[in-house]
């Protein structure tokens, strides 16, 4: 029997996808849906991350009005800039530099590249302690930032796919994930893992470059 385990942070909730506010007290949507034509997925990726670990609210992105001389305040004001349009995009060293110069006496950054050994065991690791996981796929020579919130085992309790909150996608109503990472499925060497939406729209073949895990301390 396939089964799938996601981040307890999360839970959907009449048709929308929530967490619990960083008060603790109600509710807030995580999804953050990505621009058409922007390249803010990191940014929009990590926004997800932040709001899922109880850091900040999505509220307090789309308002932009916390204090300007707290480290939250001062995080978002950097993250937004320029209505948060990123022209050629941002790498995962980007995105540790500015979460850890803001956020570090609070928040807890590790990169793992994929050279570095078995990425999946380490994303596997932080899900099942209930961390959301940054994960840049790479595809075609393109790069694109998702968030890892869950997985997938087959019936022998072998991971079988990753399934994420994609922030180029349409936000979830039917399950706590909008896209899957499917394990090895494609046959490729360069890109042995098949990435496809929820609603079933083809995506490229890919493989994963980076993961970056955020934890509050």
């Amino acid at each position: 029997m396939r089964t799938f385990k996601t981040i307890n942070q999360i839970q959907l909730v009449t048709g929308k996808l929530v967490c619990t506010l960083k008060s603790g007290k109600g509710k807030q949507v995580v999804h953050q849906r990505q621009g058409s034509l922007d390249s803010a997925c990191s940014a929009y990726s990590l926004s997800m991350a932040l709001i899922i670990i109880g850091i900040i609210d999505a509220q307090d992105i789309i308002d932009n009005n916390l204090r300007k001389n707290t480290r939250e305040g001062k995080f978002i004001r950097d993250l937004v800039e320029n209505n948060g349009w990123y022209n050629e995009g941002r790498t995962f060293s980007n995105v540790k530099e500015q979460t850890d110069s803001y956020l570090g006496k609070i928040v807890q950054t590790t990169i793992f590249k994929e050279k570095d050994g078995d990425i999946m065991n380490f994303i596997k690791d932080q899900i099942e302690n209930d961390l959301p996981v940054l994960l840049d796929i790479q595809y075609d020579g393109n790069g694109h930032a998702i968030v890892v919130v869950g997985l997938l085992y087959d019936k022998n309790e072998k991971l079988e796919a990753l399934l994420c909150l994609d922030p180029g996608f349409d936000t979830p109503i039917i399950s706590a994930w909008n896209c899957m990472i499917k394990i090895k499925k494609s046959g490729s060497r360069d890109y042995p893992h098949h990435w496809y939406s929820i609603n079933g729209k083809s995506q490229p073949n890919v493989y994963l470059h980076e993961a970056l895990a955020i934890e509050k301390k």
